[in-house]
């Protein structure tokens, strides 16, 4: 075990999540890249950047490797 500290926690680098030590980005700070464009959803269904709720008639986008998920175009709703 190390004494180090993280300078911007002032934590032990073990006990630190900033993003020096925390090994890899957030499930937020993730940026799901978008595939064609955007479009007006038919039907209600899951966020896949949030998980939140998209409606019918909100604007989205197709993302993931295959396109198989939908996300917000506009951002993620707070």
């Amino acid at each position: 075990m190390t004494c180090e500290r993280c300078e911007l926690t002032e934590l032990l680098v073990e006990q630190c999540a900033c993003p020096t030590h925390r090994g890899g980005a957030t499930p937020d700070e993730e940026h799901i890249e978008p595939i064609g464009r955007p479009f007006y959803a038919s039907y209600d269904g899951v966020c896949a950047a949030c998980n939140g709720r998209i409606h019918e008639g909100e604007r989205i986008v197709a993302v993931g490797a295959a396109g198989d998920g939908y996300a917000h175009t506009d951002g993620c709703p707070p």
